[in-house]
């Protein structure tokens, strides 16, 4: 729908006389953005447009001082927060070992063995039996941090 000299008039009556864009919107079938974006492209002022007030009319507002807000707190004492265990230390993971020492990846049974391993490049592993794989006991608590 194309706006036409008619509809522009008419727009501009019906705002001039206070109707608001949804209304002006329905009589001409435009949408109510359509509407507006008309009267702003125009610079039409409408009877309760902001900008036909005089200055000496608006009165400014002013901000009322708000209450402070009271910060004292009073705080309960601190309760002692019990440390974590100390994990256990490394010599404690090579001693873990089964009776038979450890054991390189071709002579282990993983089957109820620790997979821990022990070294850097040529490791072996721990082997001790375990119920529940994949650690033994001392492992478990490293690993698991319990």
């Amino acid at each position: 729908m194309a706006w036409t000299d008619e509809r522009i008039e008419t727009c501009r009556k019906m705002w001039a006389d206070g109707k608001s864009a949804s209304e002006i919107g329905m009589v001409l079938g435009f949408s109510r953005n359509a509407i507006i974006g008309k009267i702003q492209r125009n610079g039409w002022k409408g009877p309760n447009s902001w900008t036909n007030r005089d200055a000496s009319t608006v009165k400014a507002k002013v901000a009322k001082p708000r209450p402070r807000p009271n910060w004292t707190v009073k705080h309960k004492a601190p309760t002692a927060i019990p440390s974590p265990p100390l994990p256990p230390s490394p010599d404690a993971a090579m001693r873990s070992f089964a009776e038979d020492g450890p054991k390189t990846f071709e002579e282990a049974d993983f089957g109820h063995e620790c997979r821990w391993p022990l070294g850097d490049r040529d490791f072996v592993f721990c082997c001790a039996p375990t119920d529940v794989p994949p650690y033994c006991h001392q492992h478990a608590r490293i690993a698991f941090n319990t």
